[in-house]
């Protein structure tokens, strides 16, 4: 496309029997080509920026090309007329004059497009003509074909199809090119209509839009499709105009094409790139959860055990780093669902202090590793926002690890909220390395990232601040990143609506929270993969639960049928019959019909929790499974056997 309009405008500007010429809304002109030189005797650089009055001999064009042409050409998007102009020398030249509006969404002109000739040649030989002469008639024949072929050669060259057509649809006039596109020979081109040339639902895309071109007289701008004769699809942008006769009636309808069709397919290469992209990370993060899970279960069943003091040294060590690869696969998989809209907030009237509450029991184990100090200022007066607790809380969450991380060792971090008009301002600020200049227009970028080679800069992924700004945006927030530059510390900014609703009470859920989470309860965990389905049962047994295991469908079918459990932990992705084939099973069974189901899934999508909810599971747990989500889980069916 750039290249077509660039010899398009080198066209242009070389055309020597017409001249072209670009208005600026106040008359004044703008661009000025090769014909418009010869025409006039005044070249581009003495033309440009004057007033167009110079060339405009009309009385009553104090302001250039007469005021109410101009305004007539807004009103109707295109103006034709002819009148005496004037060239450099003084002497005069009588000129045919197309005046097209190109306007604003608002009516208001943004330019003016200027097609002149010089007719005074073809004038006195309509004075001749009307003084009976024979031959100045032939020789005002000979000149309007010589005008003729010149504007043929002229359409030759264009980068793309051109052709006119009479108001009945018939073509009277293609370039060669438009022929090679049609493949036919221009001779049977004239005459013949677009159902006569190309099947029905591709002349009636055709048609349709001539007809507007001409209802709209100002013309339009469209993409159409065309199947060439080697059978390949092509796309053009096509612009189509009425063509206006001396008395401003519409008499034929003129149209130019431009292939874009390579830039149609390297789109969809894009779009396709970008859905096998969303579809590696959501495989990636799927295969990561897999070992996670393990991991995870693993590493609390050794914990509830107890050890000395070095060892429980260790398993907060490997609970923090375990803990920070989630984070990365959390966001990786945040990125597809940010990037194609999938993130669905629920929104709640929720208190901002438990918002920050709940971001910095996340980040507080990085926070200490660290041995920094955290300042919390919360006001007295309770602020509550309409937001997604989970969402706004991974928002906080972020902007304190992003500190964290770019704090030298014992810094100060200090988490603030406070009210200002109809918002609430959320901070959070450190005194750690600072933001260079050139970079606090960048931070917000995904995969931006501060000079890896500075001190305490531990890398990651950079995409939290980008998420965060996301996050903060669909809430109808803003963000804003200040730093006086390296060394002197930063500040994250957070700015929601506030909410005149209440927040719902929580005492609910934490009296649920902290009751005996699986006394007594029969617990069936389904998974292919052994090391996730054994560790996930001596986490469940370590939180009261009676346990059993299968590892494929069929297996789990007959344990539901002997040991009938209260509870099923159901894998979703197995080999053969999936847990999606075995939850329609149970639930076809009348006998097994009050078993829980919970699908168990390293895929965490809006659409898979959808899916799963559609094919009777009960809730959804994301691999690997926190224990305190285990535990919520198993507290909220003890409370629905009761």
């Amino acid at each position: 496309m750039r290249r077509a309009e660039d010899h398009f405008r080198k066209l242009v500007e070389d055309v020597d029997d017409y001249a072209i010429l670009l208005l600026q809304p106040d008359g004044s002109i703008a661009s000025w080509n090769a014909g418009a030189a010869r025409i006039t005797g005044y070249t581009a650089e003495e033309a440009i920026g004057l007033p167009s009055e110079r060339f405009y001999t009309d009385e009553a064009a104090s302001d250039g090309i007469p005021a109410r042409h101009l305004e007539e050409a807004v009103r109707s998007g295109r103006l034709a007329d002819e009148g005496w102009c004037v060239r450099k020398d003084g002497s005069r030249f009588w000129a045919s004059l197309t005046i097209t509006a190109v306007v604003e969404d608002e009516g208001k002109p943004r330019c003016f497009l200027i097609i002149a000739r010089d007719l005074t040649v073809r004038r006195e030989m309509e004075l001749q003509l009307r003084l009976g002469s024979d031959a100045a008639q032939l020789d005002a024949e000979l000149r309007v074909r010589e005008s003729e072929e010149r504007f043929a050669r002229f359409t030759q060259h264009l980068p793309g199809l051109a052709w006119i057509k009479d108001l009945e649809g018939r073509y009277v006039y293609v370039n060669e090119a438009g022929a090679r596109a049609f493949a036919r020979p221009r001779d049977a081109l004239y005459g013949s209509t677009d159902a006569e040339l190309f099947p029905p639902e591709t002349a009636a895309q055709f048609r349709e839009n001539d007809q507007r071109a001409v209802a709209r007289r100002t013309g339009i701008q469209v993409v159409e499709h065309l199947t060439y004769p080697d059978g390949s699809m092509h796309h053009s942008i096509v612009s189509k105009f009425p063509i206006l006769d001396t008395q401003g009636e519409v008499r034929l309808i003129g149209g130019i094409a431009i292939d874009i069709t390579e830039r149609v397919r390297a789109e969809e290469a894009l779009l396709q790139a970008d859905r096998r992209k969303d579809e590696f990370l959501a495989t990636l993060s799927h295969e990561l959860r897999n070992p996670l899970a393990p991991l995870r279960n693993s590493l609390h069943v050794l914990r509830t055990r107890g050890g000395d003091g070095r060892t429980e040294r260790m398993y907060e060590m490997m609970e923090q780093q375990l803990n920070r690869m989630i984070r990365l696969v959390d966001d990786l998989l945040e990125v597809s669902r940010i990037t194609g809209g999938k993130i669905e907030l629920r929104r709640e009237p929720v208190a901002v202090a438990i918002v920050v509450e709940s971001a910095v029991d996340t980040s507080r184990p990085l926070i200490e590793s660290a041995a920094h100090e955290l300042a919390i200022q919360l006001p007295g007066e309770p602020l509550v926002i309409d937001a997604d607790p989970v969402r706004m809380a991974q928002v906080i969450s972020n902007l304190l690890n992003n500190a964290a991380k770019y704090t030298q060792e014992g810094g100060r971090i200090t988490v603030s909220a406070a009210r200002d008009g109809d918002e609430v301002v959320l901070s959070v600020q450190d005194n750690g390395l600072g933001i260079p200049a050139h970079m606090l227009p960048r931070v917000f970028e995904m995969f931006a990232q501060v000079d890896r080679t500075l001190k305490r800069a531990q890398g990651g992924l950079g995409i939290g601040l980008a998420l965060a700004r996301s996050l903060v945006e669909m809430h109808g927030g803003r963000i804003e990143a200040h730093s006086r530059g390296l060394n002197e510390g930063s500040e994250f900014i957070v700015r929601l609506p506030l909410s005149r609703r209440a927040p719902a009470s929580r005492r609910a859920d934490s009296a649920l929270r902290a009751r005996t989470a699986g006394a007594g309860l029969r617990v069936l965990v389904v998974d292919d993969n052994q090391d996730g389905a054994d560790t996930m049962a001596m986490v469940l047994q370590t939180l009261g639960a009676e346990t059993s295991v299968a590892y494929d469908g069929s297996a789990a079918l007959e344990a539901i049928r002997t040991a009938r459990p209260d509870l099923v932990l159901l894998d979703i992705g197995m080999p053969g019959m999936d847990g999606y084939e075995v939850a329609a099973r149970v639930r076809a069974d009348p006998d097994s019909r009050g078993i829980r189901l919970i699908a168990l899934t390293g895929f965490g999508s809006e659409e898979e929790r959808r899916r799963s909810r559609a094919a009777g599971f009960d809730d959804h747990c994301t691999k690997p499974c926190d224990p305190a989500r285990l535990r919520e889980i198993l507290a909220t069916n003890a409370a629905g056997r009761e």
